[in-house]
């Protein structure tokens, strides 16, 4: 009868470390998909943040596409100011030599000399 008795307990006791290992292994896999699943929520929020920075990188900054059009606009007005100087009054920017100011016609002044030079 004492045989019997602890052979019954040691069964209840295999079955219970049998319920435990599978709730265990249950608790196990749960934690891993939930990491896994994290993983690859970080993964991608890496790559986006990455995609998005590389974006970034590849478009010229406000601040930069200010300072060269600046630049150029800078670079134009100088040529203009250079040819204004250099050429007489009334003459195409075409018209350079002193062959072709001779020939070509007298402007009259429009008044737009002074509103080129308030621009500038």
């Amino acid at each position: 009868a004492e045989i019997v008795a602890v052979e019954r307990s040691l069964d209840e006791a295999l079955v219970t470390l049998a319920k435990d290992k599978a709730e265990d292994i249950e608790v196990v896999e749960n934690t891993r998909r939930k990491e896994r699943d994290a993983a690859e929520v970080a993964r991608r929020y890496v790559e986006e943040e990455r995609a998005r920075a590389l974006a970034a990188s590849a478009k010229p900054a406000p601040e930069v596409l200010r300072a060269q059009v600046n630049a150029e606009e800078a670079e134009v007005y100088d040529e203009a100011d250079d040819y204004r100087s250099r050429s007489p009054e009334g003459t195409s920017p075409r018209a350079t030599t002193t062959e072709a100011a001779a020939d070509a016609p007298a402007v009259k002044s429009s008044g737009l000399g002074l509103m080129n030079a308030v621009r500038t």
